[in-house]
């Protein structure tokens, strides 16, 4: 109850939020409207919560996100839109605006990312310390609406270095392929694994030509494995290639495309197949006699011909007389 200096009583009454249950838990020191319907309400020892207009929560950036403390005593948005904290200990820059999340290893993603892919409604990455992949559970925090996400680690591959995945999908069938130190493994939808191939692998490649059919880069050279009346039929290595194969690319002519370290560009066409099987082929090979620059040979394509990407820039893989040529302006 407050009387006003006309002498008229006045009642405060409580505001009833959508977030009343983490309001309960946390002490606002700093308000900030950073947007015409967006406000940041800075916490001491919980981060800042951003809500609209109305009160819905809309995120919490606190040490879950990457925040390095948690006691926001001031605010400040810059003409790009960033949000600027003063912290208990140090000073932070928020992309306020960008729709990129960050995953580490506080949502327990552990190691080395070095793949990832959707498989079964869920995202999969393969990392230096095992293979993980996105859980309906959530990090255990004090504000009770706000649940990160987690990733947990796929039975079988803890501390199991992964190199690469790869969603396997054909003739309705899905299957998620990944490359450890040692071997190819298949995994299921309830994530039960296989071993299908012992070898020491680099890379998968899901044929275009074939989709029955995947391409393994390996520690010296290539092989594939096919798939026929739901079984991996190991096709072994094909003769003629024994670099260690980093990258792998289809053109639109069916020729499978190899990235290298340090040992050039590798084209394979496949003349013919006999049975399912590769029968004739025909190999070239590219380096820096064909224009090439010093290695890695990274091969990627968005659409048309593959691209080889090196530390000299961009090459076309379109060639003429053997030869490749550099992108302009790459």
């Amino acid at each position: 109850m407050n009387i006003n200096s006309a002498g008229k009583t006045t009642k405060i009454l409580k505001l009833r939020t959508p977030i009343d249950i983490i309001l309960q838990n946390v002490d606002i020191y700093k308000l900030n409207k950073i947007a015409e319907d967006r406000i940041a309400l800075g916490t001491w020892g919980n981060g800042v919560i951003i809500i609209d207009t109305s009160w819905n929560l809309l995120s919490v950036i606190d040490k879950n996100s990457g925040l390095q403390d948690q006691v926001v005593q001031g605010q400040y948005i810059d003409k790009s839109g960033n949000l600027w904290l003063a912290l208990g200990n140090g000073i932070s820059r928020i992309e306020i605006n960008s729709p990129i999340s960050y995953f580490n290893d506080r949502n327990g993603v552990l190691g080395t990312v070095q793949s990832i892919t959707r498989f079964n409604n869920t995202i999969y990455t393969a990392t230096l310390r095992g293979l993980f992949y996105l859980s309906n559970e959530t990090i255990e925090n004090k504000l009770p609406q706000n649940k990160p996400t987690i990733f947990r680690i796929v039975e079988g591959f803890d501390e199991e270095e992964c190199w690469d995945v790869l969603t396997f999908s054909n003739k309705g069938e899905e299957i998620l392929l990944v490359v450890t130190n040692n071997n190819v493994t298949s995994v299921d939808q309830n994530n039960h694994s296989k071993v299908i191939v012992r070898e020491v692998p680099w890379k998968l490649y899901q044929s275009r030509l074939d989709p029955a059919r995947v391409y393994i880069g390996l520690e010296g050279g290539l092989a594939s494995i096919y798939r026929k009346n739901g079984t991996w039929i190991d096709e072994g290595k094909i003769e003629g290639i024994d670099e260690v194969i980093r990258y792998l690319s289809e053109d639109q002519l069916g020729n499978l495309w190899m990235g290298t370290q340090d040992q050039g560009v590798i084209k394979l066409f496949i003349k013919s197949f006999k049975n399912d099987r590769i029968n004739e082929i025909d190999i070239n090979r590219f380096d820096s006699i064909n224009g090439l620059p010093k290695g890695p040979f990274m091969i990627t394509q968005t659409s048309g011909m593959p691209l080889v990407a090196t530390n000299a820039g961009l090459i076309n893989s379109i060639y003429w007389k053997k030869n490749l040529y550099p992108i302009p302006h790459w």
